[in-house]
């Protein structure tokens, strides 16, 4: 089964717990989506649209809320910034100390090395920390995200996908830009340019988060086909769709775990019911995530986070 062919491949602000009527709307909207897409593995290669604009140009607001929802997803103690204890920074760094010394030594900029040539955490962390307070806020994201979306402009290779400086960023535009940022010793500066020329460090301060309204499933494009979002106030599965499960669980599932299995279902692209009929077996693990198994997959649901993630089968 080709899932790649299935789920949309642009992430923007269409749907998500904000209102879309507004442009930080839109942003958070777009950051709340790239976060789930992160947490259930689908987020590879697809683009993200992080700035939003309007007549008066591009709302600086848009990019500072999508920063918000996408440093909520990754912090670990809930303060909504990144700092140096959280997991990210040490599998971040993890990626690249996995690579021999020499490889490290071509693609790192020396600078950021430890004394044994791996790449130290804490000079990683130093060089996205824009004000030297400890952490990474969403003006100084919002700072990174611009870069990545500008940096493409000086690639002439013909495989490279994105448009600089267009609001949107490609995996290769968030590949290269992270690539700069370890590589190039004026990366740094480059970063705050963008940080201070753009005043987000200032808007930060006067920045409020838009406020949150029913959740809507978002539109779905396949095979150049789009289906219409529909909003909810509270997204429940169709009462013939929560029976089949109840049955096909042997009444293993409850009603709010078979909502929330069908609409991370439906954010991914996916018929609840063509799923529901083929279901082979259901499982509640220790960690309290459900397992559920057809011929063609096998999807997971975290109560705790509300996340569904779908993979094929290898053997079909």
């Amino acid at each position: 089964m080709n899932v790649s062919g299935i789920i949309k491949n642009l992430i923007d602000g269409s749907y998500g717990p904000y209102s879309k009527s507004t442009l930080a709307g839109q942003g958070a909207n777009a950051g709340y989506a790239t976060a789930e897409s992160t947490k259930n593995g689908s987020i590879f290669g697809k683009d993200i649209k992080y700035a939003y604009n309007d007549d008066k140009g591009w709302s600086r607001d848009s990019s500072l809320a999508f920063s918000r929802e996408v440093l909520k997803s990754q912090d670990s103690n809930g303060d909504g910034t990144l700092d140096i204890n959280d997991d990210y920074w040490t599998n971040f760094a993890n990626q690249y100390n996995n690579l021999s010394g020499e490889d490290r030594k071509q693609i790192l900029n020396p600078a950021l090395l430890n004394e044994k040539g791996e790449l130290d955490k804490q000079k990683l962390f130093n060089q996205f920390d824009l004000n030297g307070d400890g952490k990474i806020d969403e003006a100084e994201n919002t700072a990174l995200m611009c870069l990545q979306d500008a940096v493409s402009q000086n690639f002439t290779g013909t495989d490279f996908k994105g448009t600089p400086n267009d609001g949107t960023l490609s995996q290769d535009e968030r590949d290269m830009g992270l690539d700069y940022m370890l590589k190039n010793p004026n990366a740094k500066t480059l970063l705050n340019e963008y940080y201070k020329g753009y005043e987000l460090d200032q808007r930060q301060n006067i920045f409020k988060m838009p406020p949150t309204v029913a959740i809507e499933t978002p539109v779905v494009t396949t095979n150049n086909q789009t289906s219409q979002s529909v909003p909810s106030e509270a997204p429940k599965a169709p009462a013939d769709i929560n029976k089949m499960f109840l049955q096909k669980s042997g009444g293993m599932l409850r009603n709010n775990e078979i909502d929330g299995i069908t609409n991370g279902l439906t954010r991914l692209g996916f018929n609840p019911a063509d799923i529901v009929g083929k279901i082979k077996s259901v499982s509640i693990n220790p960690d309290g995530t459900i397992t559920i198994k057809t011929d063609e997959n096998t999807i997971k649901y975290n109560q705790k986070s509300q996340t569904t993630s779908l993979t094929p089968e290898t053997n079909h």
